[in-house]
């Protein structure tokens, strides 16, 4: 007797982000997703900063804009970026093509104060989290 087995699809989007680093970018130590900020232009950034890679992304089928410059922000944080410069975004790019994506990870020497404030309130949250999905009594 044959019996047959239910089958369950989990839907979930992703995104893989390529870095091409430039040749005269610093080496940074990684800062957090939540010190990246984004910037729509070169002109909209407050102050004088140097550019460290080239960022494209693609997505799978599900991945929407947040998937998207959440593996940017991802990306530019291993980079020790702060600033993301954003360029293309297709989010609906046609049958047989996947999402994809273009920004410009950056450095703003002068916001490094901001950067470290940012992700410690990352770690706080993170660790929150952590000690929340603890079972009762561990610690």
């Amino acid at each position: 007797m044959r019996v047959a087995l239910p089958c369950a699809f989990i839907l979930t989007s992703c995104a893989t982000t390529r870095a091409h680093v430039m040749e005269a970018a610093p080496k940074l130590a990684p800062s957090c997703r939540a010190a990246v900020h984004l910037f729509t232009s070169p002109e909209r950034v407050p102050a004088p900063y140097v550019d460290l890679a080239l960022l494209r992304v693609v997505g799978n089928d599900f991945a929407g804009e947040g998937t998207l410059f959440g593996s940017l922000k991802g990306k530019a944080a291993q980079l020790g970026a702060n600033g993301l410069i954003y360029r293309t975004m297709n989010t609906s790019p046609g049958l047989f093509q996947d999402p994809t994506g273009e920004a410009v990870a950056i450095y703003i020497p002068s916001d490094t104060a901001r950067i470290a404030g940012e992700c410690a309130k990352e770690k706080v949250v993170a660790d929150s989290a952590r000690q929340a999905e603890r079972p009762m009594g561990l610690p």
